[in-house]
């Protein structure tokens, strides 16, 4: 349904969901912006079960003008795919794209298949504006040049080892 139609909220109870059917995909072709609210971080648990998976990938198709808010969920045990960027729990970003993060946990997240892997937690690339407010990483690794918590890849990547209480960055 959230991919399907723009301007969608999704609501998720508390529980702790365990995906077993690949990684989560929102933004791009007709849906532009979504929003998925959570209980909180510590009721509201997304973990992934697959090898080589992340947890959610936004905007695979690379649309302009995509937005995507995240609030109060952690997200857990995400792994980067060989050869398909970094960001272990999201890959994100392109032209005109924003991703907002409030009140979130990342936890255990991995970006280490390859020397180049971007951000255990979260690889922004491509341009947009990736802001975060009142949320964590931690346990997040990523590959020898990669940097363990959050990577944004434009005309500069930023952010190893820290867990910034509020962060705002725009290319």
């Amino acid at each position: 349904f959230a991919n399907a139609n723009s301007g969608t909220t999704v609501n998720v109870p508390a529980g702790n969901y365990a995906l077993s059917l690949g990684e989560l995909t929102v933004g791009g072709g007709a849906n532009l912006n979504t929003i998925i609210i959570g209980n909180s971080p510590a009721t509201t648990i997304i973990r992934q079960t697959i090898a080589a998976t992340r947890v959610l990938n936004v905007n695979p198709s690379i649309t302009a003008n995509v937005a995507v808010e995240l609030r109060n969920l952690t997200l857990r045990d995400g792994e980067t795919p060989p050869g398909n960027g970094g960001g272990g729990a999201i890959y994100a970003g392109g032209p005109g794209n924003s991703l907002t993060i409030v009140n979130c946990r990342f936890i255990n997240n991995r970006s280490v298949l390859s020397d180049e892997a971007y951000g255990g937690a979260i690889d922004f690339n491509g341009g947009g504006a990736l802001t975060s407010d009142e949320s964590r990483v931690g346990g997040e690794r990523a590959g020898r040049r990669g940097t363990s918590g959050w990577a944004y890849r434009g005309k500069k990547k930023f952010i190893g080892r820290t867990n910034p209480s509020s962060l705002s960055v725009t290319n």
